[in-house]
């Protein structure tokens, strides 16, 4: 909620300006409290609790899983971590038949650890530091891996063992990418993790966007993959999608680099030929009637989509 004060003049050099008495009091403050000032450009300047006594807001959340399934519970415990809760409290009279899928779950989440579990309450601490992790570098952990995925992905068979490869990186993907908008989110809300994490409001928003580009293009390729072991593998080749799944790679390629770079020049270039290839997915299709192949080339166009939505971050920054 915006507030508007008025500047008051104090002596010959200076000017003051009063400060809500709620937020005084939320942050514990008292006369004498050191408040860090940051200029961020000609018209905005953010205010600072000092670093010393500034502490990360407590948040709680209890999740009964009873008359829930698993999707259901995993999509609530997700919410809570990345919503930034520091405690979390599962409970219920089925909780013990559901633990198994709980702890697998938590195990996903970095930071997460289990402090107290009973047959009817699991209580959850976040135990994470994020002094010393830089979001740049999970982020481009996250695009590695994801690199390797496409490369691994076009190895088409009709065994699931490279499937089930591609599923145990996509689940690191998940793990980091959770992190990420962890972070992010405690970002937006505290202009102290802002300033540790060293990123603008801009910045934070920029990267989400990003890591739920780059998440959604491995869980793609995990598709696509899983979906060729049900497919007449000679017939796949024929039709040209692995010559053009190669071209899509490449894409992603550049996107990234153009990331990294902040190459605007390259990132327009992503934008352009990502029509092409479009294109090229609608030839194909035109020419096959072979369903299942058409449905692996709906998941390439929506890949395509998420590549040029990566460079369009970097060209409109």
């Amino acid at each position: 909620m915006v507030e508007h004060r008025k500047l008051i003049k104090f002596g010959e050099s200076s000017f003051v300006v009063s400060l809500p008495a709620a937020w005084i009091r939320k942050n514990g403050l008292t006369k004498g409290s050191i408040i860090l000032l940051d200029e961020k450009n000609p018209s905005e300047l953010i205010l600072y609790l000092n670093e010393d006594t500034h502490k990360l807001e407590e948040k709680e959340e209890v999740i009964d899983v009873d008359g829930k399934d698993k999707l259901l519970i995993y999509r609530e415990i997700t919410s809570a971590y990345i919503k930034g809760i520091t405690k979390l409290i599962l409970k219920g009279k089925m909780l013990k038949e559901k633990s198994f899928h709980i702890k697998s779950t938590l195990n996903k989440l970095m930071g997460f650890e289990i402090l107290e579990q009973t047959n009817s309450r699991i209580v959850v601490k976040d135990l994470l530091s994020i002094d010393n992790i830089s979001v740049h570098n999970v982020i481009r952990k996250i695009s590695i891996i994801t690199e390797s995925m496409l490369e691994d992905s076009k190895n088409l068979t009709n065994s699931s063992s490279n499937y089930k490869h591609l599923y145990n990186r996509d689940e690191d993907v998940n793990r980091l990418a959770f992190l990420v908008l962890r972070i992010i989110k405690m970002g937006l809300r505290s202009p102290s993790i802002a300033k540790t994490i060293k990123m603008s409001n801009e910045d934070m928003f920029n990267n989400w966007n990003v890591v739920e580009c780059i998440e959604e293009i491995a869980d793609e390729a995990k598709r696509i993959n899983k979906w060729a072991t049900h497919l007449d593998l000679d017939r796949v080749r024929e039709t040209g999608f692995l010559t053009l799944y190669e071209e899509v790679e490449s894409l992603y390629k550049k996107s990234i680099k153009a990331l990294y770079t902040k190459d605007k020049k390259l990132a327009m270039s992503v934008t352009m030929l990502k029509k092409t290839l479009m294109i090229k997915c609608n030839k194909i299709q035109n020419k096959n009637l072979y369903p299942d192949i058409n449905r692996i080339l709906d998941r390439m166009r929506t890949m395509i989509i998420h590549i040029r939505n990566i460079s369009r971050e970097v060209y409109t920054s």
